[in-house]
């Protein structure tokens, strides 16, 4: 894990600066500020993971879609009883 964190920090760029509190890379250089680091099951040991804004509110969006047919599936079956 420290060594993922190395590397990005040394050789991918070096303008990235970790936030603990929101466990997320930003990246400090202007003409990659779309860039952020998401580090993703810590506890798993599993690498940190490069997505883009636009990456996670697609992710964002399909979780809402799923819960949403969900709840209605629920309903359905409740009244049929």
């Amino acid at each position: 894990m420290l060594n993922c964190i190395q590397y990005l920090l040394t050789c991918v760029m070096p303008s990235v600066e970790y936030i603990a509190y929101t466990r997320t890379f930003v990246c400090l250089d202007i003409s990659k500020i779309s860039l952020n680091f998401d580090l993703i099951t810590l506890s798993n040991g599993s690498t940190p993971t490069a997505r883009t804004k636009k990456e996670k509110k697609k992710k964002k969006k399909k979780k809402k879609k799923k819960k949403k047919k969900k709840k209605k599936k629920k309903k359905k079956k409740r009244i049929e009883q």
